[in-house]
């Protein structure tokens, strides 16, 4: 068992893997897990992680214009 670093959680890193690359099969996407976290999050934590990276990232091509803009969506996660 890992203790996770997000949580203080333990887990197993496998099953991390597994949930992690479950959620992003299901959304079609590309996610991997090792690459991002090197076993060092629970699944849970790795996949709230992500979607906050995204979340963020959107953000800003929404600042600069890459995307159209909504307000809310900026001030939650700028």
């Amino acid at each position: 068992m890992t203790k996770c670093a997000e949580c203080g959680n333990d887990f197993d890193v496998s099953d991390a893997r597994d949930e992690y690359r479950a959620e992003w099969s299901a959304a079609d996407e590309e996610g991997e897990y090792d690459e991002l976290y090197e076993g060092g999050l629970c699944g849970s934590c790795a996949l709230s992680q992500t979607e906050s990276n995204l979340n963020a990232g959107r953000a800003i091509m929404m600042v600069n214009g890459d995307e159209d803009y909504d307000q809310e969506h900026v001030d939650s996660y700028l």
